[in-house]
């Protein structure tokens, strides 16, 4: 969970046979009993499961063949989360067709969303370009309410696997930063006119009702901090500053700023690689790119899988985020604001399920 907003007052009683899936490959399980050992102990019934329980041929499993495996644990077993346990190259997420906007140019890009969203095919018309808006059951939209909550870690070894979960294990015996260090991160992002990451961040303390309304983080439950390009000296604070403020206790990271593969929050890999903080943080950033976990080791990787520092979860996007030059009025931004309006508006502290 993202905090314990809303204490649990009871263990929760589930239906199904087991409540959280590990599905990793058989190399990496004995890794992740840690984890299982922690959420049982928190009432979350944990199964680990293998590859090699899709199939006798372990190396080449589909996601085909790992979505209609997930169909059968949540249909035989009721199960209500899903953590994949590798990388791109050793767990494959599906590569979905996108395009931004009509007459736009087209991509291909991972999501997991294939294996979250459990409601027909996702190629409808039966062509190699996976969830067109017209691939949905009866040639209407794919699935986008999601069955089963999801979650990856980008693991490719077993160093990683106990980075990971000594973090995750961290965090859930934390409490949950119920009363954490929050900062808000924005960059400069264009001129003419003028637009902040600042301006959008600012949407999301205590709320707003800029374009429609949501709930943001109270100010009242949480020691808020900014770092805004738009009110540092010479509008451009220096990357020593953000490495200063995670290393000394900021716990929940919001930002919005110009990112890539190996670059976000002015920091490189190596960078998250160095951090220091004893407590592993969250971050959300609508940066572009810094979550393409189907290239080589993206940042997203490095905070979460290859150092036992720097955060225990993050989401960032594995392509383009999106803005609007003198607007808060960003695609990516609603994303993000209704993230946090899942928090604390609807009491929906899980992480999976508000995102």
């Amino acid at each position: 969970t993202i905090n314990s907003y809303t204490e649990k007052t009871t263990i929760p009683v589930f239906s199904g046979n087991y409540n959280l899936l590990i599905l990793t490959p058989e190399d990496l399980k004995d890794h992740f009993t840690p984890l299982k050992n922690a959420h049982d102990a928190q009432g979350i019934s944990t199964e680990i499961k293998t590859l090699r329980d899709i199939s006798i041929f372990p190396n080449s499993v589909t996601p085909e063949d790992i979505r209609d495996f997930i169909k059968e644990e949540y249909t035989n077993s009721g199960i209500e989360y899903v953590l994949i346990g590798g990388d791109n190259d050793i767990v494959p997420a599906k590569d979905l067709w996108v395009r931004a906007w009509n007459g736009g140019d087209t991509t291909f890009m991972p999501s997991d969303l294939y294996y979250a969203c459990l409601d027909g095919t996702y190629n409808y018309d039966g062509d190699d370009q996976w969830g067109e808006p017209d691939d949905g059951e009866d040639g209407n939209d794919v699935d986008l309410i999601a069955e089963v909550y999801l979650g990856r870690a980008c693991v490719g070894s077993t160093t990683e696997v106990d980075n990971f979960v000594d973090k995750t294990i961290s965090y859930i015996n934390s409490g949950g930063y119920s009363d954490g260090n929050v900062l808000m991160v924005g960059e400069f992002l264009w001129d003419d006119p003028d637009t902040w990451g600042g301006d959008y961040m600012d949407e999301m303390i205590n709320g707003s009702n800029a374009h429609y309304t949501t709930v943001g983080i109270p100010s009242s439950e949480y020691t808020i901090d900014t770092l805004y390009d738009r009110d540092w000296p010479g509008h451009n604070w220096p990357k020593s500053e953000i490495v200063s403020r995670i290393n000394t206790g900021a716990r929940i990271i919001n930002h919005l700023g110009h990112s890539g593969y190996s670059y976000n929050m002015k920091m490189d890999n190596s960078d998250v690689s160095s951090l220091s903080n004893s407590d592993p943080c969250f971050v959300y950033s609508q940066g572009c790119m810094a979550g393409g976990f189907d290239n080589d080791d993206c940042i997203a990787e490095y905070f979460t899988v290859k150092t036992d520092k720097a955060a225990f979860a993050v989401i960032m996007n594995a392509r383009y985020g999106w803005a609007v030059k003198g607007s808060t009025d960003g695609p990516s931004q609603h994303f993000h604001r209704q993230f946090w309006d899942a928090v604390f508006g609807e009491s929906i502290p899980e992480i999976g399920k508000a995102n």
